[in-house]
């Protein structure tokens, strides 16, 4: 698949923020309104089984980009569902890599929200959006403009805004025994992981790695990282597995906790897409207008009172995306070649045949007062 349209990313993009909003509050209401008890680690383990099962059914009706579907090889064509698994399972050593990171971030995150004020650990962790855009500057040789560097900043204001207003809504845990120190290292590898991870799986899915092999759509590379987070999601189940054994794989679970999972593993589908048609950068934009949405959803849903807080990250963060788009809009017009039927390019000649003109009538000029100069 080419370049998606304009049309086809903002409704990518809209729909991740969407997402985001919905299942932050539904999390927050499973939680602490109807005071659910499941485990963490089943619903997202769920999840990542239910975007597996999708990727299937999609590269299966041929819906959407897929090596399969595409028809770009012809040793792919009329392969079995089966076959098609083992094929995307034997060529997956690529997408283990990012769901290693995240399984590793996951249990990093856990030890440094043991060792800081959630206050503290809710502004350093927006360092991830900056994260994103250093490692996509290494990695992808990524150009981001001073305009852009600062849109980043003004972003990660806006989001430390938001979460302070959030935040100050929850009582305050903290790890007023532990060591915070420690939990500002163990943070900072956080976010920086979080960068290298979602950077990295940019690559995979916008470049091909192997030429020989035929590239591998957007269905494909999201059933193989789902695969193995399915895979490195077993580790806290063995752990835990006096108490599965005891109660089952859904104790606690009701009716809505079945469309938090699905909300899950539809999230993992659109931040693959994101990725693909966008990038790694304008999911972090994303994810902080989420935050945005959701304090006024919680607002209207829950009662939550809005404060001057709230309304300053709001407004920073709105400011940023605008200066940020504005820098792409400015850097995309500047690389973007004419068209032949393009008038600014019919004046551009018109001012060089003129400047042309000009030149021989001075050269000729010159030309006749040197021969008369000469015949005197």
């Amino acid at each position: 698949m080419g370049d998606a349209s304009f049309t086809c990313k903002t409704c990518v993009v809209v729909s991740l923020v969407a997402q985001n909003s919905f299942y932050n509050l539904a999390m927050r209401y499973a939680k602490h309104t109807l005071r659910e008890q499941w485990k963490s680690y089943t619903v997202v383990w769920v999840a990542e089984v239910v975007k597996l099962f999708f990727c299937v059914i999609f590269i299966e009706c041929g819906l959407g980009e897929s090596v399969f579907v595409t028809g770009v090889d012809s040793r792919l064509k009329g392969k079995s569902c089966t076959q098609r698994i083992q094929y995307l399972i034997r060529r997956s050593t690529l997408l283990s890599v990012p769901a290693l990171i995240y399984f590793v971030q996951n249990a990093v995150q856990y030890y440094a929200l043991e060792h800081l004020p959630t206050a503290v650990f809710s502004v350093l962790v927006q360092l991830k959006i900056l994260t994103a855009a250093i490692f996509s500057v290494g990695m992808l040789e990524r150009k981001l403009s001073a305009q852009q560097w600062r849109a980043l900043c003004l972003l990660i204001l806006g989001a430390i805004l938001v979460q302070k207003h959030m935040i100050d809504r929850k009582p305050s845990s903290a790890g007023s025994d532990g060591n915070p120190f420690f939990g500002t290292i163990a943070v900072l590898v956080q976010v920086s992981l979080s960068g290298l991870a979602g950077v990295y799986f940019e690559k995979v899915l916008k470049r091909n790695q192997d030429p020989d092999e035929p590239k591998l759509g957007i269905w494909d590379r999201n059933f193989q990282l789902a695969l193995w987070s399915v895979l490195f999601g077993l580790p806290p189940m063995i752990y835990d597995f006096r108490h599965l054994q005891a109660n089952g794989l859904f104790f606690g679970w009701s009716r809505f906790t079945i469309v938090l999972v699905l909300l899950g593993a539809v999230g993992g589908l659109l931040v693959g897409m994101t990725v693909r048609y966008t990038n790694v950068i304008i999911k972090g934009f994303v994810t902080t207008f989420a935050l945005v949405i959701i304090s006024l959803m919680g607002a209207f849903v829950m009662g939550d009172e809005l404060d001057i807080i709230f309304a300053v990250g709001a407004a920073v963060t709105i400011i940023a995306t605008f200066n940020y788009n504005d820098a792409c809009g400015k850097k995309e017009k500047a690389h973007t070649p004419m068209r032949k039927d393009d008038p600014e390019l019919g004046k551009l000649a018109t001012a060089v045949e003129k400047e042309a003109l000009m030149s021989r009538v001075e050269l000729s000029k010159k030309v006749d007062v040197d021969l008369s100069s000469r015949i005197r």
